[in-house]
């Protein structure tokens, strides 16, 4: 994974990155392009999501994501 982040304001980050996956058993490399956020809700809870869009034929062609963080 190769990423970048850039803060949209004090609780929202904007997240860009590049996944290379290689599945050894179906002998398959899935490389996807995503961008998300992650919102911060308090200090201890936050919230992202992000789309996924597939490279190669091996690549799903979408690939959607949501995240729920709880620090204790």
């Amino acid at each position: 994974v190769v990423g970048y982040s850039r803060r949209l304001g004090p609780d929202a980050l904007l997240i860009f990155d590049y996944v290379r996956e290689a599945r050894q058993q179906q002998g398959q490399d899935i490389n996807l392009l995503e961008a998300g956020i992650r919102y911060s809700l308090t200090p201890n809870v936050a919230l992202s999501g992000g789309v996924g869009l597939g490279i190669g034929e091996d690549s799903p062609d979408v690939r959607v994501t949501f995240g729920f963080q709880y620090s204790l």
